[in-house]
């Protein structure tokens, strides 16, 4: 979802699973997609906006559409939430890169990308630190 919008220049918000309703969605053919079984698919807003997909998330949370759908969990629209994250003026993120991996190899190209990411996030004012993946995260 997020890709086909991207590639469209359009906007896209990927849920998490089982907070929107999947009635009315055709599955891919089994014998096709056997592979993508460890998948497991969501749904969501996709818009020429931010604005479209905010409206597009309410509608898909509202009470009437999730009562249709006894799967879902209980999840309402925040407008209390949503207003106070937007008030971010004065934070810039903090942007962990990942430069290498024992379990994640990289080829060159990628590398000079991820080089070329940290070194216009710090021109950009960004901070960046290094990110790391432990053992424990694997286990």
């Amino acid at each position: 979802m997020k890709y086909s919008a991207a590639f469209n220049g359009a906007v896209a918000l990927k849920m998490s699973r089982n907070r929107t309703t999947n009635d009315g969605i055709s599955f891919p053919n089994r014998v096709r997609y056997e592979s993508f079984d460890h998948l497991q698919f969501t749904t969501g807003p996709i818009g020429t906006s931010v604005s479209d997909c905010v409206l597009g998330t309410k509608v898909q949370l509202d009470a009437d559409v999730r009562f249709a759908d006894p799967n879902l969990k209980p999840t309402e629209w925040n407008e209390d939430a949503f207003l106070a994250a937007q008030d971010v003026s004065d934070i810039k993120p903090k942007i962990g890169i990942l430069q290498d991996s024992p379990f994640l190899p990289t080829g060159a190209a990628v590398k000079r990308a991820v080089y070329y990411a940290e070194f216009t996030l710090k021109r950009l004012g960004y901070e960046v630190v290094p990110f790391f993946l432990t053992d424990e995260v694997w286990q």
